[in-house]
């Protein structure tokens, strides 16, 4: 059996990822910082949810993954959160 080194394993199909997110920028980009880490940047504002459902889809789109298989874990209403990412 292979062990795996990471933390941020949570079982073979899910990963723990942090996020530190600039609403209300110029264009949605994202920027991989480590393989745990990203900056993503969103023309939504931080208000009523708009900012985390941009978000969902840019990162969806980026990992080519479902958006019901992220769910923020952390951070609901911060620029700095904790989500966790399911298989495909």
């Amino acid at each position: 059996m292979r062990e795996v080194a990471s933390s941020n394993l949570v079982s073979p199909t899910k990963m723990i990822i942090n996020l530190t997110v600039k609403p209300k920028s110029k264009q949605d980009k994202i920027i991989k910082i480590s393989d745990t880490e990203y900056k993503i940047h969103t023309v939504k504002p931080a208000t009523n949810n708009q900012a985390n459902l941009a978000i969902l889809n840019i990162l969806s789109k980026y990992l080519d993954i479902s958006k019901s298989n992220i769910i923020i874990t952390k951070g609901q209403k911060s620029n700095h959160k904790t989500l966790q990412i399911s298989g495909k």
